[in-house]
């Protein structure tokens, strides 16, 4: 009997332990360590503080993880007007400034892109070669071919030519400009819009005359042109001097020696 009692004595305060245990341990609750493992001298972690610090991780350190946190990307933030920065995908803005004018254009091997600079520079100068295909050229150019330059001015000579807008003195045996604001002098000479003087065996000035060698170009504004050789036409105002002058716009369509068009 008093064998049985001490056995359920016991097995009673056995059955204590755990509501005591977890009564001591209550009060003395400790982080969630299954979370916050470690953290640097920097970052101090304890029950009594409001908040977890915020800090850098260094290396071998283990941080708190969060839902707010856990895809959040490391992302540098700075002005955008700092032209110390390269932002990637972004291109730098471009300089206003001018590229230096070629003073000396040089196509060293025959009818190759040879060229002492590229052919998409702008030469103000000399221009030898020979094709020179360059968008504009201000000064001498001499070549064989010269096709088909937008802008020139100055003073050329080749076996055929074709501009856009033309100012100065050109010769060859065939060719001409989109607008003339100069002197063509060739064998077979054709113009949109003779401003100028046209010299040669044949002198064609006419609306779409060159559209098959220059359909981008536009045409400016009609002027008063003149024409010197055998066989003149024209279909806007000017002065015609020749064997046979023909402009479907003169009181005269067709007439010898001379005709004129207001």
């Amino acid at each position: 009997m008093i064998k049985n009692k001490k056995r359920k004595l016991f097995f009673l305060i056995l059955s204590a332990v755990p509501f005591f245990l977890t009564v001591f341990f209550s009060e003395h609750q400790m982080p969630e360590s299954w979370l916050l493992v470690e953290k640097s001298d920097k970052c101090v972690v304890t029950p009594e503080s409001p908040e977890i610090p915020e800090a850098s991780p260094e290396k071998n350190d283990f941080q708190l993880i969060s839902n707010d946190n856990l895809f959040a990307e490391n992302v540098d933030f700075f002005p955008a007007d700092d032209p110390e920065r390269d932002v990637p995908g972004v291109l730098p803005a471009q300089s206003d400034e001018k590229k230096s004018p070629v003073y000396l254009q040089l196509q060293y091997i025959p009818f190759l892109d040879y060229y002492v600079y590229s052919k998409e520079e702008n030469v103000t100068g000399l221009a030898f070669g020979y094709h020179l295909p360059q968008r504009e050229i201000n000064g001498v150019s001499v070549a064989l071919l010269q096709l088909f330059n937008n802008e020139k001015n100055g003073f050329s000579v080749s076996l055929i030519d074709l501009c856009g807008n033309f100012c100065g003195m050109s010769m060859f045996l065939a060719g001409g400009a989109v607008n003339n604001d100069g002197c063509l002098v060739g064998l077979w000479n054709v113009t949109e819009n003779n401003r100028g003087v046209q010299i040669g065996i044949f002198n064609q000035a006419a609306a779409k005359a060159m559209e098959n060698f220059s359909p981008d170009m536009e045409i400016s504004e009609r002027g008063f042109g003149v024409q010197a050789g055998l066989i003149n036409y024209s279909d806007s105002p000017g002065i015609q001097f020749g064997l046979w002058n023909s402009n479907p716009n003169s009181l005269i369509p067709h007439f010898p020696i001379f005709n004129i068009c207001l």
